[in-house]
């Protein structure tokens, strides 16, 4: 892929040195630049530009940039780490939700910033093997499609292991390709555990769901009902923020905790560790959202979080209690849960095929902290296609909808140009990557669990494609 980037011809200008800032004035730039960025106060950050930088950069050129060319495709900025000074510069390494970028950053002795640029980190070549290890048996045409579709997007997109399940016509079929671990020659199996990421989201949606029938809360409740403390800000004119918009994503709240990179001990590579429970109360003190609670999708792992807490006191349990007792127990869900089993796991790798820790969540478990092997997450797509359970059934309704894409409680709802429905939700750590989605008409489903950083979302889309050409 390639990036966009901006820089001012100043930056490299043979008086740079006698107009640079101080280490302390870069810091204090990227700082303020870091929370612009996360707030999507993008026309904001033009404020921090020199004079000169302003007329080479107008305000609506710069917040196209961020908004288009880095949000869009990189998510928040969970950090900046400095890498090297460089003459009239101060380069970073900027870590993102979704991968990494190095920033070029000039700042002047009044603080304000002549030179940005932003380009993609030097990479290491990744050895591409000729013929990916796999136990595809090839004996039917599913088995050759996924075959194809799986070789043809691995050599786009190498990831180091993966594990599929694809249900068509009520028959499943599953597939190995790659390693657990770089090196051993294992191919993942049903009982390899992964981290899921987001499709943790879909199990807290769940929660919700039941909440509603069992009719402890409404979807209209307003969060505050539900939470320990007082937070007048939750509310937009008046408007609060309701149970649904949280599992909707358009509660107005932003995507991350502007504070994240404040938490003790704070990790670019497993940067959810140590935000606790009261760290988040105490930034929902000031938090508020953007715009009126429902008005507008987007996505809020923040939002999920908060959601989180208001269901355990809700029931009075915690989450995680709450996820055994209520999902994992009664569905047979045994390998999903919120501990290691290294004996188990396969090894995460980022999209450079550096291995990377497994993350902690803390708070925010309830985005992003489940790990799950393909065995029950094929019962998991079981449960979803059959819709037994009204909580079930309830969860997959649309709530809010934006042109051709809905969400109901968790799950997204994408109109193909089929003008069939698919029910999905994806999940990425920057080790792992999931997806999971069926067909609303029950024909089809598919689950792919990786053990890299990059999203697997493209193949599931491709392979979907392909089966239900086959009905």
């Amino acid at each position: 892929m390639k990036y966009a980037y901006v820089f001012l011809s100043l930056l490299f200008s043979p008086a740079l040195s006698a107009q640079q800032g101080s280490p302390a004035q870069h810091e204090a730039a990227r700082e303020k630049l870091v929370a612009l960025y996360n707030r999507q106060a993008f026309d904001s950050i033009h404020t921090l530009l020199s004079p000169d930088f302003k007329k080479a950069m107008p305000s609506r050129t710069l917040v196209v940039f961020f908004r288009d060319n880095i949000y869009a495709t990189r998510g928040m900025w969970l950090s900046a780490e400095k890498l090297r000074d460089d003459p009239g510069m101060t380069i970073y390494l900027a870590q993102f939700e979704k991968g990494s970028l190095e920033m070029s950053l000039a700042v002047n002795p009044k603080g304000e910033i002549y030179g940005l640029q932003f380009l993609p980190p030097k990479k290491k070549a990744v050895a591409i093997p000729s013929e990916v290890r796999n136990d595809n048996p090839l004996r039917t045409s599913i088995d050759s499609i996924v075959d194809t579709e799986t070789k043809n997007f691995l050599a786009r997109n190498f990831n180091r292991g993966l594990r599929i399940a694809v249900v068509h016509k009520g028959k499943t079929y599953t597939y190995g390709y790659g390693e657990t671990v770089k090196g051993n020659d294992i191919i993942p199996h049903d009982s390899t555990i992964f981290e899921i990421g987001s499709l943790t989201k879909t199990f807290t949606a769940l929660l919700l769901a039941q909440a509603l029938e069992e009719k402890r809360v409404s979807e209209d409740d307003d969060v505050r009902k539900h939470l320990e403390g007082k937070f007048p800000n939750l509310e937009y004119k008046g408007q609060p923020i309701r149970l649904k918009h949280l599992a909707n994503h358009t509660s107005g709240l932003p995507r991350l905790p502007a504070d994240l990179e404040k938490q003790p001990k704070f990790d670019a590579l497993d940067p959810y560790r140590n935000y606790s429970e009261k760290m988040l109360l105490s930034y929902l003190q000031t938090a508020k959202p953007d715009t009126t609670p429902g008005a507008r999708q987007e996505y809020s792992n923040l939002g999920v979080a908060v959601l989180g807490l208001a269901l355990e006191k809700i029931y009075g349990k915690s989450y995680e209690q709450l996820v055994k007792e209520k999902i994992t127990a009664p569905f047979a869900l045994s390998s999903t849960t919120f501990e290691d089993n290294e004996k188990r796991m396969a090894a995460g790798y980022d999209e450079h095929d550096n291995k990377v820790p497994y993350w902690r969540f803390s708070a925010f478990a309830p985005a992003g902290a489940l790990r799950s092997d393909m065995h029950d997450m094929r019962r998991y797509l079981d449960v979803q296609m059959k819709a037994d359970d009204p909580a079930v059934r309830r969860a997959q309704k649309e709530t809010t909808r934006e042109g051709p894409q809905a969400v109901g409680l968790g799950w997204m709802i994408t109109q193909g140009a089929s003008g069939k429905n698919l029910i999905w939700h994806n999940g990425g750590t920057f080790g792992f990557s999931s997806f999971l989605g069926f067909m609303e008409d029950r024909s089809t489903g598919i689950i792919i669990l990786s053990n890299s950083g990059k999203p697997v979302d493209m193949l599931a889309m491709q392979l979907l494609r392909r089966m239900q050409k086959l009905n």
